[in-house]
């Protein structure tokens, strides 16, 4: 009798060993040696708004409530869980979306690869390729970032880059003799920027300082400014002056408006013509939009009755 308690306490003991073994392999498990026979097929996965990743499939031969959590993690150890909707019916369909890390993308692109446990076993997610036409690709609406969602080598993996660093025109307001040009910076654009107002086609360029502070910024354009260095618009000619934003962080580029909603600008806003005088001469100033969307200015000298001050975007 006492012989055999010893044996049952020593394979309890060795039960409860290799136990606490399994368990730790379950919780520490090696992502990078996975098989991919073992990963989950995740057959859709899609960007909603640029808001949040949502990801479905099939778990073959089993129960979609096997699958108890989906997470996605980066190879700095960042980590966010997906959260499940199940539709209370056995089925071998499973979907779990989250919201996504828009705070953990400040300035370089970052990579999450899709994990999955099942039962007690974790797998990766795999992404079943789909036609060219399919996108899986989207832009926070807030923010600016860049989303994908993309298979690569039987994983399935999240791509994050940061907005790219650019100011829009938020507002025209049209006063006498010159336009208030308000922008808004869409992304992690510096605060150290300025207009740039260059006469079409040729060298000539005016700069406009620009104040900034807290992703906000405001110019004024004085069409006496423009007129003094254009010798064809002061002979009666109109002449176009395109507007261009200029920053340390990226080559000039002309600017756009931030009604990203608005595909023709042009045909939505209309801008008063506003007079100014220049060495006892009278000057015409107009902004406008391009066939392209950018924002534009003609000047020149002449006559016409002044307009009442104008504001539009």
């Amino acid at each position: 009798m006492v012989m055999l308690r010893s044996a049952i306490k020593h394979a309890v003991r060795k039960a409860r060993r290799t136990a606490a073994r399994v368990r730790g392999k379950v919780l520490l498990p090696n992502y990078a040696q996975l098989p991919s026979d073992e990963s989950v097929l995740a057959t859709d996965a899609s960007i909603a708004d640029g808001l949040t990743v949502t990801v479905g499939g099939y778990l073959p031969g089993g129960d979609s409530r096997d699958v108890s959590s989906l997470w996605f993690e980066s190879s700095s150890g960042h980590r966010f869980e997906c959260v499940f909707q199940h539709d209370g019916a056995r089925s071998n369909r499973w979907q779990a979306s989250a919201e996504l890390p828009v705070r953990e993308v400040l300035t370089d692109e970052k990579t999450w690869k899709a994990f999955a446990l099942v039962g007690t076993t974790v797998r990766t997610v795999s992404l079943q390729e789909k036609p060219a036409s399919t996108s899986r690709a989207a832009v926070s609406p807030e923010s600016g970032h860049v989303w994908s969602v993309e298979g690569l080598s039987q994983e399935l993996l999240l791509k994050g880059k940061p907005p790219a660093s650019k100011w829009y025109v938020d507002n025209l307001t049209v006063r006498l003799g010159s336009i208030v040009c308000s922008v808004r910076a869409q992304g992690m654009a510096p605060e150290q920027a300025e207009l740039l107002i260059r006469k079409r086609k040729t060298d000539s360029r005016i700069r406009i300082p620009l104040a900034t502070s807290r992703g906000l910024g405001e110019a004024r354009i004085f069409g006496s400014e423009i007129l003094a260095r254009d010798p064809e618009a002061q002979a009666g000619q109109p002449v176009v002056w395109d507007v261009w934003m200029g920053h340390e962080e990226a080559e000039p580029y002309r600017v756009r408006s931030s009604a990203a909603d608005i595909d023709n600008p042009r045909r939505v806003f209309r801008y008063a013509t506003t007079p100014f005088y220049f060495e006892g001469r009278r000057g015409l100033l107009r902004p406008y939009w391009t066939l392209d969307g950018y924002l534009s200015l003609e000047v020149r000298s002449g006559t016409v009755p002044a307009q009442a001050e104008g504001t539009g975007k």
